[in-house]
């Protein structure tokens, strides 16, 4: 006999399974649904998870991974969007690659070949004087914006689908 059914009725059951919705013949074993009823009497240990895998999933997490391609070729896509978030935080090719452990030379090939797909200047390199340096374009910060945006969103909806497909049972 469970620690709760002793203490409970089958009226309990009733108004238990009438408040939370759950049916009497539910998949919970007798003495979690009656903690989930009773928890104004302390119970003495915590009630089984509802769905096998909560237990399983709890430390589980979802990510995405998303880019864009022009004729079936990369665009953009995480790394590349960081190249040119360092490039503007640094003023520098040289000085983002190193950051990210890159080699100037891929650095400058992957900003070629963005430039090249979008048929787009998306830096501006000023040499020599007080002005020198590598800054972003208009079109390039929009394009960051923008891709920015659309991984974020992506993020949420796998996050938004992951918790109703594997923690809401839509797998039972």
């Amino acid at each position: 006999m469970s620690e709760w059914s002793d203490r409970s009725d089958s009226s309990d059951r009733i108004i238990c399974s009438l408040l939370l919705r759950i049916p009497l013949a539910t998949h919970l074993p007798v003495d979690s649904h009656m903690q989930i009823c009773h928890n104004d009497r302390q119970p003495t240990r915590k009630a089984e998870p509802v769905n096998k895998f909560e237990a399983l999933l709890k430390n589980v997490n979802v990510r995405s991974k998303i880019w864009l391609e022009a004729d079936n070729l990369p665009l953009i896509g995480e790394g590349r969007a960081e190249l040119l978030r360092m490039i503007d935080r640094n003023g520098s090719i040289n000085a983002a690659a190193k950051a990210l452990g890159m080699d100037y030379r891929r650095a400058w090939g992957l900003i070629d070949s963005m430039e090249k797909r979008l048929n787009v200047k998306l830096i501006i390199r000023r040499r020599g004087g007080a002005g020198k340096g590598t800054s972003l374009t208009d079109d390039c910060r929009m394009l960051l914006a923008l891709y920015d945006r659309l991984a974020r969103r992506s993020q949420e909806a796998a996050n938004r689908d992951f918790s109703a497909i594997f923690r809401k049972g839509e797998h039972e």
